[in-house]
C-alpha cells in the first residue's frame, strides 16, 4: 500500500482533516482495486488551497460539445512560496468515457471539468501530482486510459502549445522559468504524445527564453 508523504500529511492536519488510508470517508484513502493509488478529497484540497493562499485564473474552454457530452478546459493557478510567485496549469476533461456517474449528473459537466483541473493544479503546486489523484478524477485514477483517443485533437494541441508559449514569455528569471517548466510535466507529456513537432517548438521557446534572460542579466 502506498503511503502519504510528510508534507501533505502536515498540511491536512493544519486544516483539520483526518487521514486514514483504509477509510474512504477520510481526507485521503487508497483505491480498493489498486492500493498504490491514493485519492484526496476535493474539499480537503480546497482547504489546503485557501490555507496556502493559492489563486486561479478563470478557466479557458478548449472544447464544448453538448451533443457528445464532452467538456475540456484549462485552469492556471498560482502560489507565493516565499521566494516568488510559482505557477502551474492543467486541463480538466469530462466525457461519458471518463465519468462513470455522467448519466446521473449530465447537468454539471462544466463544474466537474473545472473541479478536476483545479484539483490537479493544487496537487501540482504542492509538488505531489502523480503520486496522488483528487476525488474528482477518481474514474480516471481507476483506469487512466479511459477517455483517451488514438487521434490527436488539433484544438488541444494548439491550446497546450499556446499556453506554454504565452507563459514562457512572462517568466522574468531563470529560476521562474525552470520552476514553470518543472511544474507542468503533465501537459508537456500530453503535447509530446499528440505532436512531436509542437512539443519541439515549445522546447525551442524554452531555450530561447532562457537565452534572453541570460543576455538581460549580463
Amino acid at each position: 500500500m502506498a503511503e502519504i508523504n510528510e508534507k501533505l500529511s502536515k498540511l491536512l492536519k493544519e486544516v483539520g482533516e483526518v487521514v486514514d488510508l483504509k477509510d474512504r470517508s477520510s481526507a485521503v484513502w487508497s483505491l480498493p482495486q489498486n492500493q498504490n493509488v491514493l485519492i484526496v478529497k476535493h474539499k480537503a484540497l480546497e482547504k489546503i488551497s485557501a490555507h496556502l493562499g493559492m489563486w486561479f485564473d478563470p478557466p479557458k474552454i478548449i472544447e464544448s460539445d453538448t451533443e457528445k457530452k464532452i467538456v475540456s478546459l484549462v485552469v492556471q493557478g498560482y502560489i507565493d512560496d516565499g521566494k516568488g510567485k510559482n505557477t502551474a496549469w492543467s486541463i480538466g476533461e469530462v466525457s461519458p468515457e471518463n465519468y462513470k456517474t455522467y448519466a446521473k449528473q449530465s447537468t454539471y459537466p462544466f463544474a466537474m471539468a473545472e473541479k478536476r483541473a483545479i484539483d490537479r493544479v493544487i496537487l501540482k503546486l504542492l509538488g505531489v501530482h502523480g503520486d496522488f489523484y483528487s476525488q474528482a478524477e477518481i474514474d480516471e485514477a481507476d483506469n487512466p486510459n479511459k477517455g483517451t483517443s488514438d487521434k490527436p485533437d488539433p484544438k488541444m494541441i494548439a491550446m497546450i502549445k499556446e499556453m506554454f508559449l504565452t507563459f514562457l514569455k512572462v517568466q522574468k528569471t531563470r529560476e521562474d522559468l525552470v520552476a514553470y517548466w518543472k511544474n507542468n510535466p503533465e501537459p508537456l507529456r500530453q503535447l509530446k504524445a499528440m505532436s512531436e513537432i509542437a512539443h519541439q517548438e515549445v522546447e525551442d521557446a524554452f531555450r530561447e527564453r532562457a537565452k534572453e534572460i541570460k543576455q538581460g542579466e549580463s
